[in-house]
């Protein structure tokens, strides 16, 4: 009997660690400029629903993908329950002289019409500046 409390204590303690660990930190978003979520959904025309049409709605959407030579998006789902998904929307190659790519954190969380952006962050690099083609949550001089 000592054993079964002993394993099971152990699992409870092991699940409670990995969901801490799991959990978005604001560590994470401090790597990223804070963007306002109702002009970006706006921009991108996003709603709450399935994860990957609001993944192909910001391909779709957006600025025109002139001059642009990558777009990659990413899905993830970072806690043991998949209770929130992070999408990571990158552009390469912007027709901008001062801003080269920029790459959007999205976090999500399930709702009652499907997974609804949380959180939103931005990060940039620069094509002049001390630090080129670096990643910044910092607007490009």
């Amino acid at each position: 009997m000592l054993q079964r409390t002993l394993l099971l204590a152990a699992v409870v303690a092991s699940q409670t660690a990995c969901r801490a660990i799991a959990q978005p930190t604001s560590n994470l978003r401090s790597n990223y400029r804070n963007v306002e979520i109702a002009p970006f959904t706006q921009r991108y025309d996003l709603e709450p629903g399935n994860l990957n049409e609001i993944a192909a709605q910001l391909l779709e959407s957006g600025d025109s993908a002139e001059g642009r030579q990558q777009e990659t998006i990413k899905i993830d789902y970072p806690g043991i329950d998949r209770d929130y998904a992070i999408i990571e929307h990158t552009q390469i190659g912007l027709p901008d002289d001062s801003v080269g790519s920029i790459r959007y954190r999205i976090e999500l969380q399930p709702s009652p019409n499907g997974w609804a952006i949380e959180w939103v962050g931005a990060q940039y690099q620069c094509r002049r500046g001390g630090n080129p083609n670096r990643w910044t949550s910092r607007l490009c001089p």
